[in-house]
């Protein structure tokens, strides 16, 4: 599946999300892809086309699009989603292992 940002791509087929949803985007920048990419980026996908109607909440941590599965900041803000149906303000910091066990966890209950 080749995700595409046009008028008739998949994603934008989607509609309006009915169900809670809340969106993750890195907020590092690759030079390069930068250059290409509109407005503010994570280095593959562009803040704008990063968004859907009805998203409960979007919010960007400090990770490169690729680092984002790995990333502690994206996984604990995932888990907070999770299992309180928001985004923390302020990530609560735990270590890397501790927190990818939490949110395997976490999915699985759901």
């Amino acid at each position: 599946l080749e995700l595409q940002t046009g008028e008739n791509s998949w994603p934008n087929s989607l509609g309006r999300a009915d169900f809670p949803l809340g969106i993750i985007m890195g907020s590092a920048h690759i030079p390069y892809t930068s250059r290409v990419l509109p407005g503010d980026d994570d280095g593959i996908v562009s803040r704008a086309s990063g968004k859907l109607d009805g998203m409960r909440q979007f919010i960007d941590v400090p990770a490169f699009h690729t680092r984002l599965p790995v990333n502690i900041h994206a996984l604990t803000q995932a888990q907070r989603f999770i299992e309180d149906g928001k985004f923390a303000l302020v990530a609560k910091q735990l270590p890397v292992r501790k927190a990818r066990e939490k949110a395997r966890v976490s999915l699985r209950k759901h």
